[in-house]
């Protein structure tokens, strides 16, 4: 992800070239070299061109910048059913963690799935891509990989079903409302994923897992029972030696 942007001085124009994400590869007149994230350029023709670390400022007006145009691209979809005021401070605060922390996953996943809500599916999925090389834990790849079923299914592509199989096998249970509602996909969205046909494959997994989750109750209650026991007679014993 990248940022620019062009001041004016009574010296002339000056030009900040912002890298958030990746590496850009930079030849001009008066620069050549390598900016990496947290890098901008500054070029003016008042002073040679210098590297310096990106600001808050800079992340807020280039987070602002991005917010701004996902939200007008909403209103032109016609799917927010917020004011896009409201759609913009949502986005503005989720650009700003991205930007901040571009190897985030969580609140790339954030994103992706407000941009799915509102219809920006394409935009979604590069976010997505980006936080599958991030992803923490297999809960987090399980929902990452449903977001990106629910995307291409939005832009016409045909490899939703890939996805939705995919996100199955990292996490049986990633469907489950309660999951989805963390990241707050909308309502709409889940009730479609709810209405999919469930899979003999799926429906296997799903109550394997139930049955496991089941026999780590029961023994977790009967390591307590037995704790519970030893307990009681250590308490016993010390009863008859004080007596």
């Amino acid at each position: 992800q990248y940022g620019i942007r062009v001041s004016r001085t009574k010296e002339g124009p000056t030009q900040e070239l912002f890298v958030y994400d990746d590496e850009v590869r930079v030849q001009s007149a008066t620069f050549k070299g390598t900016l990496t994230p947290g890098q901008k350029l500054i070029i003016s023709r008042a002073e040679p061109s210098q590297l310096a670390n990106i600001e808050e400022k800079d992340i807020q007006q280039t987070a602002n910048v991005y917010a701004r145009v996902d939200a007008a691209k909403a209103q032109i979809a016609a799917t927010a059913e917020i004011t896009p005021r409201e759609l913009y401070g949502k986005l503005q605060t989720l650009y700003e963690k991205i930007l901040t922390d571009p190897e985030n996953a969580d609140s790339r996943l954030k994103l992706a799935i407000q941009q799915v809500n509102y219809g920006l599916a394409m935009d979604a999925t590069y976010h997505l891509t980006r936080a599958e090389r991030f992803a923490e834990n297999l809960k987090q790849e399980a929902i990452i990989a449903l977001t990106k079923g629910v995307a291409y299914s939005q832009i016409g592509r045909s490899r939703e079903d890939e996805q939705f199989q995919r996100a199955m096998e990292i996490d049986p249970r990633v469907f489950d409302e309660e999951n989805l509602r963390i990241y707050e996909m909308d309502e709409r969205l889940i009730e479609q994923l709810q209405e999919r046909p469930q899979t003999e494959e799926q429906a296997r997994k799903i109550a394997e897992l139930e049955e496991a989750l089941i026999a780590e109750k029961e023994k977790a209650a009967g390591v307590y029972e037995l704790e519970a026991e030893r307990a009681n007679q250590a308490r016993k014993i010390a009863e008859l030696e004080e007596a």
